[in-house]
């Protein structure tokens, strides 16, 4: 099935059946379409908003269209589903096509930091902001090895006064602009009804639980052995600089920074990643240096402490502002590298619904192939609403030589799915198939991140960037926690905790 024909999934339209029809196809798609919501779904139930319900409206549509009507919009959409749930006693149920075997809580680490910088500065954020997750063999013990590796470092946005008649700016900051990313290998046990080390409950009780462990960390390193940065490696056009918030001055940019996004690991062990400044890729030393790295055709000299290379599409250069690679991954033989952009280009002023993805030779360092990755429901020909939910690739991993699983998270869905690529040299569309909706699962693992915090505005916003195959119905994911920026000290309990899962399949991958 080429992408864009109708095709039936396995998702359930039928709410009657499935709430996760109601995640997917109800308030968070219209809300997308500036609608009003007109569904109806399978059950009547008293109300605490409306008292009682009309017959064959559910509890959570009746109290989310009353709230919906005062507040209007997408916007505030978890809260309502929250606030219905919570009124109603009405949760959705997991999706029948995927559910949550265990989940594992990283234990509080501090920020590993390049010798010299400043700990003083950096003292209240903790190691976090796995970007993705790739499955070590490890046969001396019982439970799973992974690789994951950081993004470029805590950032958040400062509000600084404009001149009178002007509203206040919003500037991007790296707080910590010389923290280097990190290659971090981390095991998880056989899950238990324990929960994490120190007595700490579960998040959610009923699951099988337990910690991650970290077993080394890695900073990366110039092939000279000099620390990578997080900074940007130079201005492109309508990026905004990037400030470093107790001068206000922008940084500097550095022509070794790297926002590492994509892990891969070949079978002879050697290490690429994918980042998302040019967008680049690199192939690692086995002790973490930056080898070669393959930019955009165009891209001028860099003048790097590393090999550089112009082999990627020039296409790749337009990306959005912090929108280059997002995902990365390699085929079981090693022959062949995926790499995703994280959303689509906008050219002339006009959105895209279809993100690239480059199929790359690691052994030869050329682009084999340029494809197209559309996003939405294969189903959905309504391409203004799917634009409009602004959809992410954030994770993605192999199941063969031409098949891999994507993890998409826009503003009104989250889902799994199957991506099949055409033979090669074949001038084909992609094939897209849905393996799970992971929206029933969000408030549940928007729990296990942080207890005591609302559900996320987008189902988006919980940040799902690392996904790795387990087995034929077992696949493993895990959050960026953005290195728990909110917290207020790092003597304190973690505020928003780096969650790796395990989610059993209800069909088998393969």
């Amino acid at each position: 099935m080429a992408i864009g024909q109708r095709k039936n999934s396995r998702r359930s339209v039928d709410c009657t059946v499935s709430h996760g029809a109601w995640w997917s196809r109800g308030a968070w798609g219209l809300a997308a379409r500036g609608q009003s919501p007109s569904l109806a779904f399978g059950h009547s139930k008293r109300c605490a908003f409306h008292g009682s319900c009309a017959p064959g409206t559910s509890s959570m549509r009746c109290s989310r269209l009353f709230v919906h009507s005062l507040l209007g919009g997408a916007g505030a959409a978890w809260a309502i589903v929250c606030a219905a749930m919570v009124a109603c006693g009405d949760e959705p149920a997991p999706s029948a096509a995927v559910t949550i075997e265990s989940v594992h809580v990283l234990e509080d680490q501090r920020l590993p930091l390049p010798a010299g910088i400043d700990r003083a500065a950096a003292g209240r954020y903790r190691l976090g902001g796995f970007s993705d997750l790739v499955v070590v063999p490890d046969h001396a013990h019982r439970g799973h090895r992974f690789l994951t590796i950081t993004d470029r470092g805590p950032n958040a946005e400062i509000i600084v006064a404009s001149p009178p008649g002007e509203p206040p700016r919003r500037l991007r900051t790296l707080p910590v602009p010389d923290f280097s990313p990190v290659l971090v290998e981390i095991r998880i046990g056989e899950s238990s009804d324990r929960g994490p080390r120190g007595g700490r409950e579960r998040a959610v009780t009923g699951d099988r639980s337990g910690t991650i462990e970290v077993v080394s960390m890695r900073p990366l390193r110039t092939v000279s052995g000099r620390p990578l940065s997080g900074r940007p490696v130079a201005p492109q056009a309508g990026d905004a600089p990037v400030f470093e918030p107790r001068s206000g001055l922008p940084l500097p940019p550095d022509p070794n920074g790297f926002d590492t996004e994509g892990l891969a690991r070949l079978p002879d062990g050697t290490l690429w990643i994918a980042e998302e400044y040019l967008p680049s890729l690199a192939r690692l030393s086995t002790d973490g240096r930056v080898i070669e790295r393959f930019v955009p055709l165009a891209m001028g000299d860099l003048r790097a402490d590393m090999a550089v290379r112009h082999t990627l599409p020039d296409a790749l250069a337009r990306r959005r502002e912090n929108r280059g690679f997002e995902a990365l991954a390699a085929s079981p033989d090693g022959h062949r590298l995926h790499a995703l952009m994280q959303s689509p280009a906008t050219a002339s002023g006009a959105a895209s619904i279809e993100a690239v993805l480059v199929e790359f030779d690691p052994r030869s360092g050329d682009t084999v192939a340029e494809h197209h990755y559309r996003l939405g429901d294969p189903a959905d020909t309504d391409t203004d609403a799917i634009a409009a939910a602004d959809g992410k690739l954030s994770a993605a991993a192999a199941v063969d030589a031409r098949t891999l699983l994507v993890v998409e998270q826009s503003a009104t869905e989250s889902r799994l799915y199957r991506v099949t690529l055409p033979a090669e040299g074949a001038a084909a569309p992609l094939e897209k198939t849905l393996v799970a909706d992971l929206l029933p699962l969000v408030p549940r693992l928007a729990r296990d991140i942080d207890p005591t915090a609302p559900p996320p505005e987008k189902p988006a916003d919980l940040k799902i960037e690392g996904l790795a195959v387990l087995d034929d119905d077992r696949v493993a994911i895990v959050n960026d926690n953005d290195f728990d920026i909110a917290a207020k000290s790092a003597d304190r309990a973690a505020t928003r905790r780096t969650c790796l899962w395990i989610l059993r399949l209800r069909e088998p991958l393969r």
